[in-house]
């Protein structure tokens, strides 16, 4: 599919690195956008100086680092949160 690879999985199917296809409703009216970044620590430490909070239940760990995060805020909609890359 748009000449990258397809990857199927349970919940979700993936083409190449970029598009994330949900099997099922997940956060959000409308979806949920993810942002890759390198620490998703310090972008939350940097959203929080905005009043934008993580919603505690989301967060995943992955050894001593968060590996997702959604932000307590949507966006026309839209839940977004941080997966690190």
């Amino acid at each position: 599919m748009l000449g990258m690879q397809l990857k199927e999985g349970a919940n979700s199917d993936f083409v190449g690195d970029s598009f994330e296809f949900m099997k099922s409703a997940g956060r959000g009216a409308k979806g949920h956008i993810a942002v890759g970044t390198l620490s998703v620590e310090r972008a939350l430490e940097w959203f929080a100086g905005f009043g934008v909070k993580p919603v505690a239940e989301t967060i995943k760990m992955k050894g001593n680092h968060i590996s997702v995060a959604y932000l307590d805020n949507e966006i026309c909609g839209f839940a977004v949160h941080f997966v690190r890359k």
